[in-house]
């Protein structure tokens, strides 16, 4: 199989487990009765995950394989901690909440964050 076809077969791949994964979200919220701003969340998440995907592709392109994934495990660790995603930087050591706003983490869970409070 070319790159070609198998860089779209994991696109699609990808897109279709976006839409189950979106179907299922839906469906559970519209059987329990929970409001959820579909529409902010997803305008949050959508902008956001393009720094994440590019450093994904950069991640893949300068680490060796079979290295990618425990890079990747690591690197998201650190920029979760960091950004905030676990607790508030705060409640962190004294470093944290000077870097938190400069790590793509915690612009992506203010826009979410941002969505979901103006509910």
């Amino acid at each position: 199989m070319g790159a070609t076809a198998l860089l779209g077969a994991l696109l699609a791949e990808n897109a279709l487990l976006i839409l189950l994964s979106a179907g299922l979200a839906l469906g559970v919220a519209v059987l329990t009765g929970v409001g959820v701003p579909w529409t902010g969340i997803y305008l949050a998440l959508l902008p956001g995950s393009i720094p994440v995907a590019l450093l994904g592709l950069a991640i893949n392109h300068w680490v060796r394989p079979p290295e990618p994934p425990k890079v990747s495990s690591i690197l998201y660790m650190g920029l979760s901690f960091v950004g905030g995603l676990w607790s508030p930087p705060q409640n962190l050591p004294p470093f944290v909440p000077v870097i938190s706003p400069w790590t793509p983490t915690r612009v992506w869970v203010e826009m979410v964050w941002a969505a979901i409070e103006n509910y």
